[in-house]
């Protein structure tokens, strides 16, 4: 869902023309407790809400997209909790600029139908190290009555955060609520607040960001130094932008499929391979290649970690690709005389059976340049 789909959204809810939450599909509503006690999405994970007032239907779930809904005894309220991974329209330069993007999208477009907004409060906080936006946007729309004739309100109050895979990625957590009081009710903020609280950013497929306290401590990023050979890196350490560097010999690929010289790679947290590949060298920064690869990155593969291999899929072609992620030492007559450096990593490919390497690729991370 593009970002631009999640505005009119918001603008739906503030007419008030949400679905009603007894919607169901044909499968019918499923309780929160018969859920999982965390559900993983592409680039989040999340808890489940506290209690059977809460349920989700599948239909309105995608891998990017939660969304649950709450019973609601009185027929003149609904409200609903959504958290997605989404991207702003163009990559915010500031904090300041993310703070001017963050009020358009909860705000919406203007209305017609006279819903009216009647504040909008707004406060910076942290979320593992990225910067977010804490917000409450209370409306009335005086052009929608319920069977009793009276005005209906809307409260939306939720959290926009910066998300780990760049690319003006975020983290949109809403619970909506829209009924005859002026005021939310009191049990469902409470709820609500629970379930946001529960929110984890993760930097890969089912592995989280650093908590607030280990932001200052160490990059999650960061390489094993070419003093301990022995260690493979992890999958969150492969998270970034890489060169491919050349081999000494040539020769020790059986194959090679792709034979442009100069080639970059991004390993982004949200589950995306990214490549470009050219015959003319250039010099470029983690934050260069962000928007070289932006447009195409939603149609790129996509990989997962497997114990020491990076699988990347091909959902086009019904294609696998297992890299075996190799350790930080020299082997004789493959890197002499240019020996792995520090922030370097081998790749290798495997063959169908994964019994033997026929193509390697010697990486070497991309500076950030910010």
């Amino acid at each position: 869902m593009q970002l631009k789909r999640w505005v009119r959204f918001v603008a739906l809810t503030l007419s008030g023309l949400t679905l009603n939450c007894a919607s169901t599909t044909r499968e019918g509503p499923v309780p929160a407790s018969t859920l999982p006690l965390r559900i993983q999405h592409q680039g989040f994970s999340a808890s489940r809400p506290p209690s059977d007032d809460w349920f989700l239907n599948r239909h309105e779930q995608d891998e990017k997209t939660l969304v649950y809904r709450r019973v609601e005894p009185d027929k003149d309220r609904s409200s609903f909790i959504q958290v997605a991974l989404q991207a702003f329209p163009r990559i915010p330069q500031s904090n300041e600029d993310f703070d001017l993007l963050v009020r358009e999208a909860v705000t919406g477009p203007s209305q017609s139908d006279g819903t009216e907004v009647l504040s909008v409060e707004m406060e910076p906080r942290a979320l593992q190290g990225q910067y977010c936006v804490r917000y409450r946007v209370k409306s009335v729309n005086r052009g929608s009555r319920t069977e009793s004739a009276q005005t209906l309100y809307l409260h939306d109050e939720g959290m926009i955060c910066q998300h780990p895979a760049g690319l003006g990625s975020i983290l949109f957590a809403l619970y909506s609520v829209r009924e005859t009081s002026p005021d939310p009710d009191a049990q469902l903020q409470r709820e609500a607040e629970d379930f946001l609280r529960g929110l984890v950013l993760d930097v890969a497929p089912g592995v989280p960001a650093p908590s607030d306290a280990e932001v200052d401590q160490a990059r999650p990023t960061s390489l094993p130094q070419v003093s301990d050979p022995r260690r493979v890196p992890s999958c969150a350490e492969l998270v970034g932008f890489w060169q491919l560097m050349p081999l000494d010999d040539p020769s020790v690929n059986e194959v090679e499929p792709w034979p442009l010289p100069y080639q970059w790679f991004g390993i982004l947290p949200d589950g995306y391979f990214v490549s470009m590949m050219t015959n003319e060298p250039g010099s470029f920064s983690a934050e260069q290649l962000e928007h070289i690869i932006a447009p195409v990155k939603g149609r790129s593969p996509t990989y997962r970690c497997r114990k020491h291999f990076l699988i990347v899929s091909y959902p086009f072609a019904d294609l696998n690709e297992m890299w075996a992620m190799s350790r930080f030492k020299r082997r004789a007559g493959l890197f002499k005389p240019a020996p792995f450096e520090e922030g370097e990593v081998v790749l290798r490919l495997m063959n169908r059976d994964a019994s033997r390497t026929v193509y390697r690729r010697r990486l070497r991370r991309v500076p950030d340049g910010r």
